[in-house]
């Protein structure tokens, strides 16, 4: 089922529910309803969080109704579940590359020695200029960043960007030398925190770059990761080389 007529069942099922109750919907809440629970029902979501997230929608219904807010949500959500709705089978995009993103990377074509001496350079001077450039490539919205927080969801947050014709989502997380310490090799769980919050926002793609080379396992492990969210293209790994010839081509190693 895909996820139009899968929408188009949810809604019907809740409007029914709706007019059982005798409820007025004035500001198109089934709908909302409906896509809050078939983006639960991808993301494998437990009724606790389904509740959190439908608990966030802002309307009037429940003031016009004069009805708990906590009691409809779990009673229209005991409905659905026995209706046994059907999550729309996600749709597969396309893998991409940081040249597809920026293609003028791709042209540096100079042979790059001690990648690794290139690279040991601040972290922030590579996320300022990742920020620069997708700014330049359209992507919007890109916010100003003074530094790191704790309230941080990656280091360039949730922006859109027209790539091969089509709009797609992306988050981006940056690993640099200085944020290893001694290490020069990155494995699974020097990044894992960074693009599972990345990726709790829910874009098409999250960006991995990073200064350090990675230990064998990790792009096996970055791609089970993606596949476990059903998203087997979501990440895109930029590996030292590609992200000094991207650094090469905004002058900045």
């Amino acid at each position: 089922m895909n996820r139009r007529l899968a929408e188009i069942r949810a809604v019907s099922e809740i409007l029914r529910y709706l007019k059982e109750e005798k409820y007025e919907d004035r500001d198109d809440f089934a709908s909302r309803l409906a896509a809050a629970y078939l983006d639960s029902l991808l993301n494998q979501e437990d009724e606790s969080t389904y509740l959190k997230r439908v608990s966030r929608i802002q309307t009037n219904f429940f003031k016009i109704n004069r009805i708990s807010k906590s009691d409809f949500h779990r009673s229209l959500y005991s409905r659905l579940k026995r209706r046994a709705i059907r999550p729309p089978k996600p749709a597969v995009l396309p893998p991409l590359s940081i040249t597809d993103i920026f293609p003028d990377a791709a042209k540096v074509r100079e042979k790059i020695g001690n990648i690794e001496k290139k690279l040991d350079i601040d972290e922030r001077i590579i996320q300022n200029s990742m920020r620069v450039a997708l700014r330049e490539a359209g992507a919007y919205p890109i916010a100003r960043r003074s530094g790191d927080s704790s309230l941080e969801v990656a280091d360039i947050e949730h922006f859109h960007l027209k790539v091969q014709n089509s709009v797609f989502s992306f988050s981006v997380v940056v690993k640099g030398l200085n944020s290893l310490g001694k290490k020069r090799k990155v494995n699974w769980e020097d990044i894992a925190h960074q693009v599972t919050k990345a990726y709790n926002t829910h874009p098409d793609y999250v960006i991995v770059a990073t200064a350090a080379e990675p230990v064998d396992r990790l792009v096996t492990e970055m791609h089970a990761y993606a596949k476990s969210v059903r998203k087997p293209n979501l990440i895109i790994f930029v590996p030292p080389m590609d992200l000094a010839k991207f650094l090469i081509w905004r002058e900045q190693v």
